[in-house]
């Protein structure tokens, strides 16, 4: 699953999400999410409502611009996080979503690897798959699934100024002698694959942790998977992040590979 991917013992990601949306389960009404947490409760103990995430399309997106969506949301217009004793851990579930998050919290944390985070998120979705069969909700339908890294790129580690992106992103080409160092930047690409679609972000940005200036480099892929099934669920996800490892290693420079201490 990983034999050809590259790999780094000091990657500078922050958070990774694996995410399955899916029609809105027919049954699913408020009172299924707190019976949903009275089974994972002692895993997961703590519970915030959060607004609902709008559906996404894998579609290309249209000339000059990326699909423009009207949502018409029904009931319940909610999304419930649930976080493990660890903070580590987060599960997302709405009527048509369920994400997994592993969260970073400081320095001394170690990424686990996608190969554990994989299996958790399985082990998690099997949970609620039979939660949705028990309580005869209805069928899951799976319209996508996505594989989300977000990276950190500090000040006074990967640069000094926004002018220094060019050492760090091949995409970036910075401006002329001219020009002062720019006081932000954002910029958006999308790429569409096959059956795939990547999104790569930067975004200059501050950290409310601990206020330090930061680069957020977000790459996403999201698919279709062949059918409801497990297995393809999770071989759409390693497809996923398949694309988004080896875009991120295209999209960055020899100089960060060797600080980030990419793996022979």
């Amino acid at each position: 699953m990983t034999a050809d991917l590259p790999s780094f013992d000091a990657p500078p990601v922050n958070e990774t999400a694996l995410d399955v949306q899916f029609t809105p389960i027919p049954g699913w009404i408020i009172p299924y999410f707190g019976l949903f947490w009275s089974r994972i409760r002692e895993e997961y103990p703590r519970c915030e409502v959060k607004p609902p995430l709008a559906r996404q399309d894998e579609r290309r997106p249209l000339t000059g611009g990326g699909l423009i969506q009207l949502e018409f949301l029904q009931q319940p217009e909610a999304r419930c996080w649930f976080h493990d004793s660890t903070q580590h851990r987060l599960l997302q579930v709405q009527p048509d979503r369920f994400i997994h998050n592993w969260l970073k919290h400081g320095a001394p944390d170690v990424y686990p690897r996608y190969e554990k985070i994989r299996s958790i998120f399985e082990h998690e979705w099997t949970r609620f798959r039979e939660f949705v069969a028990a309580e005869s909700l209805g069928t899951i339908a799976v319209t996508q699934c996505e594989v989300t890294y977000v990276n950190h790129l500090e000040q006074g580690r990967e640069w000094a100024n926004l002018s220094d992106l060019s050492n760090v992103v091949t995409f970036w080409n910075g401006f002329s002698s001219t020009h002062p160092a720019p006081d932000s930047i954002q910029t958006v690409a999308t790429f569409t694959r096959d059956d795939m679609q990547l999104r790569v972000q930067a975004q200059h940005a501050i950290r409310n942790a601990d206020l330090k200036e930061i680069v957020v480099f977000t790459l996403s892929a999201r698919g279709k998977p062949r059918s409801d099934q497990p297995q393809d669920i999770l071989g759409c996800m390693d497809k996923a992040r398949a694309w988004v490892v080896k875009s991120f290693e295209e999209l960055t420079t020899p100089a960060m590979h060797k600080l980030w201490k990419r793996r022979s």
